[in-house]
């Protein structure tokens, strides 16, 4: 049996093999070939990468291929064709998904959440397990409590563009010295207002966790505050309005610019 390695031998199939040893290239039948190819297995049709030797006309053939079929609850399949599929002289004659391994996704229709439990069909989602977004259940009480103009101050002795009761925002939020990014961005929507032309004095802004710069006029237009509130003349809430039906949940305000949670503002 000659070990010597000959160089550049075409196999049976094409393609060139860099070395065999010279007993190998004897018989080329049995030099099995290892270059990938694209071949399309038959019945799936998925067109898959294996070696040049694999058969994917054999019969006991199993497809690799991530099925990515979309499920009746609307993710898609990422199991493995061959875990899918029963295939018989090269035709599939049974389809079985199984259940859905992905995460639900839905998000909930009162918090900004999403649902991340595995994916229950057309089950309702158990209850949200993220942190709460409500930091205090006085959130009425404090509302009148720092509703007023008052703005507090920064350890640098600048005013704050917020006001008392609500989240500070960072420094670079000072409109002083903030990048001209920051002063273009658009805090009231009626006047098309940028944050370098408001008067915070006038029309503080409020910052909510998404950290969107918005007026305080606008904010309070958008969570809709003289439906709840006795306003004054400044716009400040003095007293609650007579309800006729109690806060709900299901037409929860989120912020107009990305959709975020404004649990955490107090309006």
């Amino acid at each position: 049996m000659c070990h010597v390695r000959v160089a550049n031998i075409a196999l049976l199939c094409g393609h060139v093999r860099a070395r065999l040893e010279c007993y190998e290239a004897q018989d080329l039948s049995k030099v099995r070939c290892d270059n990938q190819v694209e071949q399309n297995v038959p019945g799936c049709e998925h067109a898959i990468k294996a070696p040049c030797r694999v058969d994917v006309m054999a019969e006991n053939f199993q497809c690799g291929a991530t099925y990515r079929e979309v499920l009746p609850c609307g993710h898609t399949c990422l199991r493995k064709c061959k875990d899918c599929n029963v295939r018989t002289d090269h035709q599939i004659v049974e389809r079985n998904h199984c259940a859905c391994r992905s995460q639900c996704g839905r998000p909930y229709n009162n918090c900004a959440h999403q649902c991340t439990h595995p994916c229950h069909g057309e089950e309702s989602c158990p209850l949200c397990d993220a942190p709460c977004e409500v930091q205090c259940g006085h959130a009425l009480r404090r509302a009148l409590q720092y509703s007023s103009m008052f703005r507090k101050m920064w350890r640098n002795a600048q005013l704050q563009p917020s006001v008392c009761g609500e989240n500070s925002p960072p420094t670079e939020y000072c409109q002083i010295c903030a990048s001209q990014t920051v002063k273009g961005v658009m805090v009231d929507y009626i006047l098309q207002a940028t944050y370098g032309d408001v008067d915070l004095d006038e029309d503080p802004v409020i910052v909510p966790s998404c950290r969107h710069l918005i007026a305080r006029s606008s904010m309070d237009g958008h969570m809709g505050m003289s439906d709840y509130y006795e306003l004054s003349p400044s716009s400040s809430a003095e007293a609650l309005r007579p309800l006729l039906e109690p806060f709900s949940t299901e037409n929860m305000k989120k912020c107009p610019m990305c959709r975020g949670s404004l649990r955490d503002i107090n309006r």
